[in-house]
């Protein structure tokens, strides 16, 4: 029986031993470290993993506690509720920070479990953990990452407000005070104390003196002892001279300012630099014993740049408001000298034309043939220097932004007629023959400033006659562009304009090569012309083959208003201001000017001599004239600005407060021809403005209308 017991037993047992040995291969091959100690914690048995992750042998390490691993990551406390866990029957998870034999650290995920025998009693433990050290680091890897990220965009988000605040339009000394405040106090992860001070480079960056001008919470001495600082001294000074960011941990003999009770310190020191100028150097305190941060170096530079940015743009825009300041001061200074030149010369002027004026049309003291020859010698010669200033002083009122054009709608037919019959002098000395073609009568209305648009016909047409030859001709033409343009087209057929100066026609003080040439000028019109149409919302351009001739033409804005036959027929009408009153009345009207300048003063009275109907009464002074007009009131008075002692614009604000004169119109009579004195002239109360030296026919209509016998 016993025989057949053990035989029966005996494949049971074979059985039994075989899953032993497969559950020891199982252990032993296993990827997981697995470790079995007694209760005790004495190692009884390790696998092959644990041995080549530990490096240990099994002969070192059967028989020790698992403490040999210890790296010191956890401290007793996590130990002892490691072993009550376990102690109590139940399981523990958790991970480890070990310590191989070769000092390396590594990471396991551990699950400890207690090994019971039949009885339930523990008998055992067994440690089965795996290798995260792989996992672990990525982890690190992705929350540093994330920190990172983190800082950046709080970094961006610090830089783009220093940025937003460089570009901003504070002054320079706000600019800094806020750029310190906001580092020391602002940018948590820059460990900094809230101490620092910001040093610009004296002459705008090309000195080599350091001015401390922004500073956050300095001690005194400091402040007094920093308050310059040369290139090369002390850390800034150093600083500024390397061009290389400092960093300094603990301020030792290298630092060349001490005071009783200065506290142990570290320093930023960063320059700033724009293209090869070192604008100056940004002083940051730092906790003494500071280690080196290349994040914070590398935010610091960036924030560095950031404040070259916004000094430079301050330097610059100082420069400009200079710069501006010295061009208006300039443009002040040419407008007063250009005032100035044109009161000088108009006022002689005034005399030379006025008289010339008045024996050419004067019917009482008829002019032999050589005499009226002479006087329009005088007259020519006046005249062209008259174009002269009046070319300088638009050209200056142009670029001054003085000139604004006088718009209104009207018919443009009587302007040209106007034009053309001005002209016709001109081309009978030259030889030329003017002529029209079309019906100006059936021009549409156009937008424009009158008297400019007639300027600008007359420039055209006079160098057409004048850039021409004997027998040649100019031709007027117009025609409608569309429906909202009119084109007025000049053509002559003289030599024409070279290609290769065609580009320059519109330049000023270009006479394309015909400065050597007979003919005057200043070569200035053409660009005057050109402003001139531009300012009226017109366009100019012109056509030149050289050797047959050249078309200049001019478009302005048509107006949609109806054509009017009775308006059109009133445009065309010729008003001489001589021509006699239809309906003169016996009343005689008075005239009173009072002028200081006796040869002005006897040209008035040869023009008034010739108006029928009108006695005009003369003043030499303000306070004269003042007592005339009071004493018995005129009709008119005409009123020179520039009188000695009290002027004319302050006697005419006395004659507008007193009470028999207040309602009398008072005219302007002045050699100032700039706009913007005659604009204010208007605005004190005159009526109208006569500019020197006079067009005796133009005051002669004025008066006319004034004293309401036109």
């Amino acid at each position: 029986g016993r025989t057949a017991s053990l035989l029966w037993l005996t494949p049971e047992r074979l059985r039994i031993e075989q899953e032993i040995r497969k559950m020891q291969r199982a252990v032993e091959q296993s990827p997981a470290t697995v470790v079995i100690t007694d209760p005790n914690g004495t190692i009884e048995y390790v696998n092959s993993r644990f041995l080549q992750t530990t490096g240990y042998g099994a002969g070192e390490v059967i028989g020790q506690n698992p403490r040999i691993l210890k790296s010191g990551d956890k401290g007793p406390e996590e130990y002892a509720e490691l072993w009550a866990t376990i102690l109590a029957g139940q399981e523990w998870r958790g991970e480890f920070l070990n310590r191989r034999k070769d000092g390396s650290l590594y990471w396991e995920a551990a699950i400890i479990s207690p090994i019971r025998d039949e009885r339930g009693v523990v008998t055992n433990f067994m440690g089965i953990k795996e290798d995260i050290t792989d996992r672990k680091k990525m982890e690190a890897d992705l929350i540093h990452a994330r920190a990172k990220a983190e800082l950046d965009a709080a970094e961006e988000k610090i830089l783009e407000g220093l940025l937003r605040l460089s570009l901003a339009r504070v002054p320079m000394q706000e600019f800094l005070n806020r750029v310190i405040d906001t580092l020391v106090d602002e940018v948590p992860w820059l460990k900094v104390l809230p101490k620092g001070g910001i040093f610009l480079t004296s002459d705008k960056g090309n000195g080599k003196q350091l001015n401390l001008i922004a500073s956050h919470e300095l001690d005194a001495e400091i402040l007094n002892s920093c308050a310059a600082v040369e290139f090369g001294s002390c850390l800034c000074g150093r600083v500024a001279e390397s061009r290389k960011l400092l960093h300094d941990g603990h301020v030792g003999s290298d630092h060349d300012i001490a005071f009783d009770g200065m506290e142990p310190h570290g320093h930023y020191v960063v320059p700033i630099v724009h293209g090869d100028a070192v604008l100056g150097v940004l002083v940051l305190y730092l906790p003494d014993g500071h280690a080196r941060n290349p994040d914070e170096e590398q935010f610091l530079r960036r924030a560095a740049d950031v404040l070259s940015i916004g000094i430079s743009r301050r330097y610059a825009a100082a420069e400009l408001e200079r710069a501006k300041e010295i061009a208006e001061a300039a443009n002040q200074a040419k407008s007063s000298f250009l005032s100035s030149m044109s009161h000088e010369l108009r006022t002689p002027l005034n005399a030379i034309l006025g008289f010339a004026q008045v024996m050419q049309f004067n019917p009482g003291e008829p002019l032999t043939e050589k005499q009226k020859g002479s006087i329009e010698q005088i007259m020519k010669g006046g005249e062209h220097l008259l174009n002269l200033i009046n070319e300088v002083l638009d050209l200056s009122k142009i670029e001054t932004g003085e000139f604004k054009p006088d718009f209104e709608d009207f018919l443009p037919a009587k302007s040209i007629d106007q034009c053309l019959v001005m002209t016709q002098a001109m081309a009978q000395k030259y030889g030329v023959a003017v002529r029209m073609d079309g019906d100006a009568a059936d021009l549409p209305y156009i937008r424009a400033d009158r008297m400019r648009f007639e300027q600008v016909l007359l420039n055209l047409l006079s160098n057409a006659v004048k850039y021409n030859h004997a027998g040649g001709s100019v031709i007027l033409s117009f025609r409608r562009r569309d429906e909202d343009r009119l084109r007025i087209a000049i053509t002559d057929t003289g030599p024409g304009i070279a290609r290769d100066v065609q580009d320059q026609v519109f330049m000023p003080f270009r006479r394309l090569g015909r400065e050597s040439g007979a003919i005057e000028g200043t070569g200035i019109g053409l660009y005057i012309t050109k402003d001139l149409v531009e300012l009226m919302n017109g366009r100019i351009g012109f056509d030149s083959t050289p050797g047959e001739g050249t078309t200049f033409w001019v478009e302005f804005p048509v107006v949609g208003k109806a054509s009017d036959p009775v308006a059109r027929a009133a445009a065309a009408l010729d008003d001489s201001p001589f021509k006699p009153v239809a309906a003169p009345s016996e009343r005689v009207h008075t005239v009173l000017y009072v002028e200081a300048n006796p040869a002005n003063a006897e040209v008035m009275k040869h023009l008034f001599a010739m108006m029928d109907g009108v006695e005009l009464r003369l003043a030499q002074d303000a306070e004269l004239g003042i007592a005339m007009a009071q004493g018995d009131p005129p009709d008119l008075i005409l009123m020179d600005i520039n009188l000695p002692g009290m002027n004319g614009i302050e006697a005419t604000r006395v004659l507008k407060e007193s009470g028999n004169t207040a309602g009398i119109p008072v005219f302007a009579v002045s050699a100032e021809a700039m706009q913007n004195t005659i604009d204010k002239a208007m605005a004190m109360g005159f009526a109208d403005y006569i500019t020197k030296p006079i067009n005796l026919a133009e005051v002669a209509d004025k008066v006319r209308k004034a004293l309401g016998l036109a």
